[in-house]
């Protein structure tokens, strides 16, 4: 066995892991693993120089449909709102215009074109600057951090292949696209949920009896006023 644990659960350890090359299998931060451009990457190179590692197809098991990659969804663990009492809601406005742009998307992932990168004839990107200077530039090296799906546009053909496969199976959770209000118990609900999923994986909680009690104390905590929330918001977007 690659990895001797089974969950790992720390950031650090993860891209630690990773640079040795003891990293069994992960389902995300695919630059980490195939970018050659990649300060993680180039670390693993150097311990591993015949080393790869290597996009593999979704898990699948009869009778149960994976979901894929998610989709960009509305709600999530990051809002971006401007305050309705703003004395500067027109200059906020334009800077999140100009972050969503395909140009500031170019410059913040990748640089100055001719600088610190440059397009191949094909359209893919090779960056060309070293490594402190991209980071004195202020890009981080160890993971594409806005629009990731600029990295089909590196020249590494596994990481394209990668990165154009999952925008294609990618889903949207349905609740994703509704906006509801924000309740107070909602990210106490996220850490629970995470947290008993946590110990039912290690078997500090068992699955039988214990999956049931969950969702007991879940609903407890407010799940059924949230479910209810976005149910009544799908009902009126059907409705439009």
């Amino acid at each position: 066995m690659i990895d001797p644990e089974f969950i790992t659960d720390d950031q650090q350890r993860r891209d630690e892991k990773i640079k040795l090359g003891i990293m069994g299998a992960g389902s995300y931060y695919l630059e980490n693993v195939l970018d050659p451009d990649n300060a993680i990457y180039k670390k693993f190179k150097e311990n591993n120089p015949n080393g790869e590692y290597v996009a593999g197809p979704r898990l699948t098991q009869e009778g149960y449909t994976p979901a894929g990659g998610r989709g960009l969804p509305m709600r999530g663990w990051m809002k971006t709102g401007i305050l309705a009492g703003s004395k500067n809601i027109d200059a906020a406005l334009r800077v999140l215009d100009l972050i969503c742009s395909d140009e500031y998307t170019m410059i913040y992932n990748y640089g100055i074109e001719g600088k610190h990168y440059v397009k191949n004839p094909d359209g893919t990107v090779r960056v060309i600057a070293k490594p402190e200077e991209m980071e004195a530039f202020g890009i981080n090296l160890t993971h594409i951090p806005v629009v990731r799906t600029t990295l089909a546009l590196s020249a590494n053909e596994n990481l394209r292949n990668a990165m154009l496969n999952l925008s294609k199976s990618s889903v949207i959770n349905m609740t994703d696209k509704y906006l509801v209000p924000e309740l107070e118990y909602t990210r106490e609900l996220d850490d629970y949920t995470r947290e008993q999923f946590s110990k039912m994986i290690i078997g500090n909680v068992p699955i039988d009896g214990g999956f049931e009690n969950y969702i007991e104390e879940l609903n407890k905590r407010g799940y059924k006023e949230l479910y209810e929330a976005l149910n009544k918001a799908h009902k009126e977007m059907q409705q439009r």
